[in-house]
């Protein structure tokens, strides 16, 4: 079947879209070639053929990475207007992934780590769901680094509103740090809360904690 060194080739070649690190006007151009070419084929495929599932998801993908590359321009930039209908499309092929419309319902850390995508694209969407993803990605225990993330982005979701779950999810973000990490970022958040509520002698130990490294130095 000819299509599926095509496919391969494209699932190869989209691999390496999440690994930059500077948005410019040549790798949008260039983001944007490829998603044009995994839609025409997913689109020239049947709804249950084999391979439309991996080109979905592979799509979702590159339209999530193309977001970000399009959310690091200046404000003020006119390829910024796409930016939350980019968005939009990537949430909408995950939950088609998620509904099992293509064949196959994804289970596991596949789930998982679509789940994962979804929460923060509707997070970057200030959508409602983003809370309820995040709290459903922590109460798993199969994928740690994700549960870990989740803590934090609920621990974010409550800094404003409520300052004791805050607190709560910050220090569960920290319990869920590996062995010899020093957690930085959560230590960091908890100087702030303390800042606000101006106790100022937990915000300083917490600040003291985030500029340690894995080694206990600064």
């Amino acid at each position: 079947m000819k299509t599926v060194p095509v496919i391969l080739g494209l699932l190869l070649a989209g691999a390496f879209c999440g690994m930059q690190v500077f948005a410019d006007t040549h790798t949008l151009s260039s983001n944007e070639s490829l998603i044009r070419e995994v839609e025409q084929l997913r689109t020239s495929l049947a709804m249950r053929d084999h391979a439309r599932p991996s080109l979905t998801l592979r799509l979702a993908d590159l339209l999530f990475d193309h977001a970000n590359d399009l959310g690091k321009l200046a404000p003020d930039s006119t390829q910024r207007s796409g930016l939350d209908k980019t968005r939009a499309r990537a949430v909408a092929l995950y939950l088609e992934a998620l509904s099992g419309t293509l064949g196959s319902v994804p289970a596991g850390s596949l789930k998982l780590k679509i789940q994962f995508q979804l929460a923060r694209l509707y997070s970057d969407l200030q959508s409602p769901q983003a809370i309820v993803l995040w709290k459903l990605l922590y109460q798993q225990q199969d994928l740690i680094d994700l549960r870990r993330e989740a803590a934090l982005r609920i621990a974010e979701h409550y800094e404003q509103t409520a300052t004791k779950q805050a607190e709560d999810f910050y220090h569960k973000a920290i319990e869920l740090c590996p062995q010899g990490d020093a957690c930085y970022y959560p230590h960091y958040r908890l100087a702030w809360l303390y800042h606000r509520a101006a106790k100022h002698e937990a915000a300083l130990e917490e600040l003291k904690l985030s500029l340690f490294d894995s080694k206990e130095q600064v």
